[in-house]
């Protein structure tokens, strides 16, 4: 109910506003404030349907659009509007545009936004990170969280995930981290079949993710995918290409009261003579962040004794790290989550940022821990990625 009152009223203040603003820069204020109220009420229809499911998948998936653009449209807006005050009393009166141009100029702008947007949603780009663990032999996985099958998340999409993965070389191993689907079982089960497909050396490993909870039928859910041949690690580990994986299901399960994450049960048989911790003297380079990849070597050197066998440990919600006890953190060579999208459409990058304190995105730290969180391949609601990108994570360990 908080998530349904708290959307009401971002939706109702974003109707209002438009209304106003439109009023003022194309006249007809009245036939504005009418239409926005029809918006609002359709909105409304939506955020019912999200517990309740009563709309049917079309109309469901336009309102979605609908809802996602009158955001946008308010937020870009709000921005000029703002910038169109100062214009007017700080500059000449015959450098001002009229209210109707700039009016027109602030909408062209939100369909440009909008379609680069969608761009970034649909364009997945393959990120590789480099991480030097200390094993014998490199390994190449490639990590995917937050798929978000359902929606607008259709076979098209998984269809083309499953083909940039056989671009991607041999892979010894592909990790999934949780949020795998927004539809009923059978129809994640379709839709992810052409990426559980993929070959891999040593198999594919997944974790649950809060969605999972979400749309109900866990235990089927897990069953499905290991039907699939996925390796669900449900508070547990195992081995393959000389590293421990490690897997815990996810925070949502304290909520839900089922399948709750215990870090103890997944790292049991890991001891502290057989990975890599804190002994050794570490020296990280700064990372390097771009459009297009990231990049970071992390040169441990130190005590070989101490580096038997790294483990990395898949969680969906990068904040769960903190329920790590310092035995178990020692334990724990790379950290692998997703679930933030990177905020997926600005400004909501400043909230997820805070939210997740701080652990947001790419290469990070936390009390000692190594974290690799990743921006997800799909989306969540509508098809929109603005400050963020889709992608698959190349982790090349060393």
């Amino acid at each position: 109910m908080k998530f349904f009152f708290i959307g009401l009223a971002l939706i109702f203040v974003c109707n209002i506003y438009l209304a106003t603003a439109f009023g003022r820069f194309f006249s007809h204020k009245t036939k504005f404030l009418v239409a926005f109220g029809v918006v609002f009420c359709l909105e409304i229809l939506l955020l019912l349907s999200f517990k309740l499911h009563f709309l049917p998948r079309p109309f469901y998936l336009a309102l979605l659009l609908l809802c996602a653009l009158t955001f946008v449209v308010a937020m870009l807006f709000a921005a000029f509007e703002l910038a169109f005050w100062l214009a007017r009393r700080f500059l000449p009166a015959r450098f001002v545009p009229s209210r109707f141009r700039t009016g027109l100029f602030v909408f062209a702008c939100s369909l440009c936004v909008l379609a680069l947007s969608v761009f970034n949603a649909f364009n997945t780009k393959v990120v590789p990170v480099s991480v030097n663990l200390g094993v014998e032999k490199p390994l190449q996985i490639a990590v995917l969280s937050d798929i978000h099958v359902g929606g607008f998340v259709g076979e098209e999409f998984t269809k083309r995930i499953a083909e940039k993965l056989k671009t991607l070389g041999e892979l010894d191993a592909i990790f999934l981290v949780g949020d795998l689907s927004d539809a009923s079982v059978s129809l994640m089960s379709e839709r992810l079949k052409p990426i559980v497909s993929t070959k891999t050396k040593f198999g594919t490993f997944a974790v649950l993710g809060n969605h999972e909870y979400y749309m109900g039928g866990l235990n089927r859910r897990i069953e499905a995918l290991k039907t699939a041949g996925v390796r669900v690690l449900e508070n547990e580990n195992s081995r393959f290409g000389g590293v421990v994986v490690a897997g815990v299901y996810d925070l949502a399960g304290f909520r839900f009261n089922t399948h709750k994450p215990d870090f103890s049960k997944a790292l049991v048989g890991v001891g502290e003579g057989e990975n890599l911790n804190k002994a050794g003297e570490q020296n990280v380079q700064k990372l390097n962040l771009s459009s297009d990849k990231i990049t970071q070597n992390a040169n441990l050197t130190g005590d070989k004794t101490m580096q038997k066998t790294p483990v990395i440990v898949l969680s969906h919600q990068p904040k769960s790290v903190k329920l790590l006890t310092p035995n178990e953190a020692k334990k724990v060579s790379l950290f692998v989550s997703g679930h933030t999208h990177k905020g997926q459409v600005f400004p909501f990058n400043v909230i997820a940022n805070f939210i997740n304190d701080g652990l947001l995105y790419g290469l990070c730290e936390w009390r000692g821990v190594k974290m690799l969180i990743s921006s997800g391949v799909g989306f969540w609601g509508p098809p929109f990625r603005l400050g963020s990108q889709s992608e698959i994570i190349l982790l090349q360990i060393r």
